[in-house]
């Protein structure tokens, strides 16, 4: 099956996407939708104390003036008038407040935290009974995916709960993450596949936490926890595709058989023969959301045809579905004005359901065709191809270090600069110390690889200005250049930054005193580093992200005060 899911940041309007209408998934291959957060809207979550009636929930599934459950209604309608199934995306343990504070002795936690408390039998037959009254509501639809290594309760004032791993009172503390998984899913289990005959996916995702066992990333521990539950096949377990979170995942070399799985990878996926999901998000929430280029088919696809030649190619499509985010995951910015970047991994996704060996090229190609109103052999279309296929690895290494360095820097993604909207300067400092500290070899590679990213945006912006010219839609072309001029500064200010931290630490370990070339050099460097990337950063969050068609623009926590810090140290040093 392919799933599409849009994840509406809480508290915000919901995003304004082409990806609410199922028609444009479903003529892309689609076969059904999710919607988040049903259970916080169903008639029993409504507390008339909280909130006007009918409740107003904060939820992805509000928009200011309208009912929640209506919007459901025509959004269940819409998608079975298109011929799609409809899945609700809940989380647990969460449940209605007023339904605790009736008798909170048999729900809470035997301490003061206020936890909901996995070793009383009342949650988790509550919660069945919410599971219930969503499906009376709405019977069309055709199953549930729940979440429980993430609870947002403040998105939902009117709830109240926290994740599976967290409760530790007297009444719970002996009870371990795996008995607790167990005893969640065996309760959905019986009310879902059981009494309801619906579909139930669990989803397996956790953070990782030091000392916890984490059966979205350890196969050991996914298996342990599946053999003690019912093997039905309407209940599956759902994975992002990678192990741990959505960062990037680098190929490893080629195989026996010449296929080349990312090495972050899930191993969980083939952890054993039960049906899986696997997650994909569409705009990548550490690398800019869709606010530029990054064309994901040529990572998705080697995982794919990796998964395809393990299992074979009738099994790959009975054992594995593909859950894709169009839209959302993470929080807040950067929010696009086009969605031509995110559109590519939608339709690619989708290409690689159908057949998990197609061509990267070739998806692109036939993309760009719809996308753009050029045709396959236009002189636009090998331009703009050249453009996507190039994207995610360009994306890569402007944002990850991927230059061996210490052990805490031997993975692509030691630290994350890039969350939603916000650049994480005193992470892209930490990476910098760390890179730094390791010796003048490394460090000149990590270097270099920003330098070849930065180069590698301007040739994205050439390849497109290379092709605007043939394309019909000049307002479409004016935006999606602009957006390609914000990555630009975005990307200069990142270069110019890190590198000038790199410098600038160096400089630093260097003994002072006498002539000192090298010393000067690296001073000379460093500042001049710096200051480009203050003047990037200027053209980024003044004019460039002013643009039309250019995504809104990007936060940054504290690139002035270390940079203007850092050029402070070395102007008193002379």
């Amino acid at each position: 099956m392919l799933i599409d899911m849009i994840h509406d940041n809480h508290g915000e309007p919901p995003f304004k996407t082409r990806y609410r209408d199922p028609a444009t998934l479903r003529a892309y291959g689609y076969q059904a939708i999710v919607l988040p957060d049903a259970l916080t809207v169903i008639p029993a979550a409504h507390d008339a104390s909280l909130a006007p009636t009918p409740l107003m929930p904060v939820g992805p599934l509000n928009t200011l003036g309208h009912d929640p459950e209506a919007m459901i209604d025509a959004r269940v309608a819409a998608a079975s008038a298109a011929g799609m199934a409809t899945f609700f995306y809940a989380d647990a343990l969460l449940l209605p407040r007023s339904i605790v504070a009736k008798r909170p002795a048999d729900f809470l936690c035997d301490d003061a935290s206020g936890r909901l408390c996995p070793a009383k039998p009342a949650v988790f037959a509550a919660f069945q009974d919410q599971v219930r009254e969503l499906f009376d509501r709405w019977p069309a639809a055709a199953g549930l995916i729940l979440r429980s290594g993430e609870v947002y309760p403040e998105a939902t004032p009117h709830m109240t709960g926290n994740p599976l791993h967290t409760p530790a009172c007297p009444a719970c503390r002996a009870m371990p993450l795996p008995d607790r998984l167990v005893r969640l899913i065996e309760a959905l289990h019986d009310v879902l596949i059981t009494e309801l005959d619906k579909l139930y996916i669990h989803r397996a995702w956790q953070p990782a936490i030091p000392g916890l066992p984490n059966m979205h990333d350890d196969p050991a521990v996914y298996r342990a926890i599946a053999a003690r539950v019912p093997d039905s096949p309407n209940l599956a377990f759902s994975f992002k595709f990678t192990r741990g979170d959505f960062r990037h995942a680098p190929l490893a070399a080629p195989g026996a058989a010449g296929d080349r799985a990312p090495v972050s990878f899930n191993p969980c996926l083939l952890a054993d023969a039960r049906p899986k999901w696997i997650e994909f998000q569409c705009e990548r929430e550490f690398e800019g959301k869709g606010a530029f280029p990054n064309f994901q088919a040529p990572a998705w696809g080697s995982l794919l045809a990796h998964l395809a030649h393990a299992v074979g190619p009738a099994e790959f499509h009975r054992r594995f579905s593909l859950w894709g985010w169009s839209r959302g995951g993470g929080w807040g910015g950067p929010y696009v004005q086009r969605e031509e970047w995110i559109d590519a991994n939608v339709y690619a996704l989708a290409a690689l359901y159908e057949k998990p060996d197609a061509e990267p090229a070739d998806i692109a190609t036939t993309w760009i065709s719809r996308t753009f109103s050029v045709a396959q052999s236009a002189p636009a279309t090998p331009a703009l191809s050249e453009l996507l296929l190039k994207s995610a690895d360009i994306v890569r290494h402007l944002l990850y270090v991927d230059a061996p360095g210490p052990a805490a820097f031997t993975t692509p993604y030691a630290r994350s600069w890039l969350k939603d909207d916000l650049l994480d300067v005193d992470a892209l400092w930490s990476a910098a110390q760390g890179i730094a500290a390791v010796g003048p070899q490394r460090a000149e590679e990590a270097c270099r690889q920003k330098a070849d990213a930065l180069a590698g945006v301007d040739r994205l912006r050439q390849l497109f200005d290379l092709a605007a010219p043939e394309l019909p839609n000049k307002s479409q072309a004016r935006d999606l250049a602009n957006s390609l001029a914000c990555l630009g500064s975005f990307a200069g200010a990142i270069t110019h930054l890190f590198t000038g931290f790199v410098r600038f630490l160096q400089w630093s370990r260097l003994p002072g005193g006498g002539a000192n070339s090298a010393k000067d050099a690296l001073a000379l460097a460093a500042a001049d580093h710096l200051e480009q990337a203050q003047a990037h950063w200027q053209h980024h969050t003044q004019r460039h992200a002013l643009l039309p068609g250019a995504p809104s623009v990007f936060q940054e926590n504290s690139l002035w005060e270390r940079s203007n810090a850092c050029l402070e140290q070395l102007q008193a040093a002379g």
